[in-house]
């Protein structure tokens, strides 16, 4: 082993003394238990860190999924909406009519029920001739027993001619003459009614 040069290395001048100089001790060499302990920490941390990734990655993707999935739900509730209101609105006038129905039905007969209704249906003639008014058996009865003026009337010179009919409903009546019949029942009116509304 050969000695070090000292005029390579030139003199070091110091302004003072030194003092509490001391030689640096070697720092020992780290034990195998602790160059584990430091191994193992740096790899947990890795693995933390990794895991913090993926699961901000996973967390992106699942957040756009999600953004995705609502977009097609407004977009379908959008689309949807006409049809569901169609729907609606068919629904509520076949909730309308049918409690109408049952209004109606539930409606008590009285003559001048069945005399304003008989009258309504003539007024829609003209030139008819003769005219023969089917009304219920029941209803002809209450028109009789009230002695009501629409049974003397005459139309165009013509007296109307009263049958009864099982096929007329009560509160309503069929108007028949040699141009045709008008159907003035309650349900024909109705009918008649539902289809003008959803038309």
């Amino acid at each position: 082993m050969t000695r070090p040069d000292h005029r390579l290395l030139g003199t070091i001048q110091f302004g003072s003394i030194l003092r509490d100089v001391r030689r640096e001790e070697p720092k020992p060499e780290p034990s195998i238990e602790e160059l584990l302990r430091v191994r193992e920490e740096e790899a947990f941390e890795r693995g933390r860190q990794a895991g913090e990734l993926a699961l901000r990655e996973s967390l992106l993707q699942q957040r756009g999924e999600f953004l995705e999935l609502q977009r097609g739900v407004l977009n379908h509730l959008q689309n949807s909406l006409p049809e569901v209101m169609a729907q609606c609105e068919g629904t509520m006038v076949q909730l309308a009519f049918e409690v109408a129905s049952r209004l109606v039905a539930g409606m008590p007969i009285s003559m001048e029920i069945v005399q304003s209704v008989v009258r309504e249906a003539v007024s829609k003639l003209t030139d008819a001739g003769r005219i023969t008014v089917q009304v219920n058996p029941e209803d002809l009865e209450l028109l009789q027993r009230a002695n009501a003026p629409v049974l003397t009337e005459e139309i165009t010179g013509e007296r109307l001619t009263f049958e009864p009919s099982n096929q007329v409903t009560r509160g309503g009546c069929v108007l028949r003459t040699r141009f045709g019949s008008i159907d003035a029942r309650r349900e024909t009116k109705l009918e008649q009614l539902r289809n003008a509304v959803a038309s």
